[in-house]
């Protein structure tokens, strides 16, 4: 049992550990044995820890944004990064679009290699003199 007191009269009075734990909790009001109202407005331990969890989530929350955004142009990025080494590998120039026999040749005998890390086949060779224009 804990012992009280009244911050208006002055006296002194009893409050059972589980009402006083209640009170503390809830902020509810309580009387004195006078019929003085009192409460306790000081946060609890678990508000005081909730405001702590709420205001580190709330600087989290950006962070978070940026890390997904971030996640996202790094996917496209290396979505376009791998089809333009596909087509590299397949002897299509990346800047013109066009297809160079040769180019095709060289990956087909000297990086078979990097073409099969890419999945691709050997291509059909053309032949010299022509050139695939897509």
């Amino acid at each position: 049992m804990g012992n009280i007191e009244c911050p208006t009269c002055g006296v002194v009075f009893g409050l059972p550990d589980f009402y006083e734990k209640k009170r503390r909790e809830d902020h509810a009001g309580f009387y004195c044995p006078n019929g003085h109202r009192n409460f306790f407005k000081q946060q609890s331990e678990a508000e005081k820890y909730k405001a702590l969890y709420e205001k580190e989530a709330s600087k989290l929350l950006p962070l978070r944004e940026q890390l997904a955004s971030e996640q996202r142009a790094h996917e496209r990025t290396s979505k376009k990064l791998k089809r333009t080494e596909k087509r590299a590998a397949a002897g299509v120039c990346p800047c013109c679009n066009r297809t160079f026999s040769q180019l095709a040749q060289h990956m087909n005998t000297q990086h078979k290699d990097f073409m099969q890390l890419q999945g691709l086949t050997p291509r059909k060779q053309l032949r010299s003199g022509q050139e695939k224009v897509q």
